[in-house]
């Protein structure tokens, strides 16, 4: 079974790509969590010190404005700066294929990429280091941040069942293979 797909990638492909990307990413999220906790904590803070400055105007005023700043700073950080900086990445990353149509053929061994200019790239799925999905596209990743994007609404041969089911079942046998072989070497 070949799984034929015509993928235009657009600018709104670069910002699910992103989220698709931290989607796995531990390390983004721990910061995240980080920043968005420590927002918190010192929005507690702020809030604790602000209460006997306006009930018996006896609060610390150094408290109240410190932790006010400290939450503000963190939270921003937590919520939009660490979003803004990753998209400046990604953009960077995919601005070249805004307005590309790429065609792709899956088969349980290959991914055959063309474009309109009739070049080719072909990668196998060893290749892959992960997948994953949303609404729209799968994303098929050759390190933690360029994938392929494929459009759910693009298949012109099978469908986006087919592409999930291949793309899972040829993970888990890589995966497999990769325990069995770390077995292996563990057991010499």
């Amino acid at each position: 079974m070949v799984i034929k797909n015509t993928t235009t990638i657009t600018k709104e492909n670069i910002k699910t790509a992103m989220y698709a990307a931290n989607f796995d990413n531990k390390q983004y999220k721990m910061k995240k969590l980080i920043f968005n906790g420590g927002g918190l904590l010192f929005g507690m803070i702020f809030v604790s010190s602000l209460i006997p400055e306006m009930v018996y105007g006896k609060g610390n005023m150094f408290m109240i404005i410190i932790s006010g700043i400290l939450c503000g700073i963190m939270l921003l950080i937590g919520m939009y700066g660490m979003d803004i900086n990753n998209m400046k990445k990604f953009t960077s990353l995919y601005e070249g294929y805004i307005g590309k149509t790429f065609f792709f053929e899956i088969d349980s061994e290959e991914i055959l990429i063309k474009d309109k200019s009739g070049a080719k790239e072909s990668f196998l799925w060893k290749d892959v280091v992960r997948w994953n999905e949303d609404v729209d596209n799968f994303y098929l990743f050759k390190n933690e941040e360029d994938a392929f994007i494929i459009s759910k609404k693009g298949f012109t041969e099978c469908t986006s069942k087919d592409m999930w089911e291949l793309a899972t079942a040829v993970m888990y046998v890589r995966n497999n293979e990769m325990k069995e072989e770390d077995n292996d070497k563990k057991s010499e």
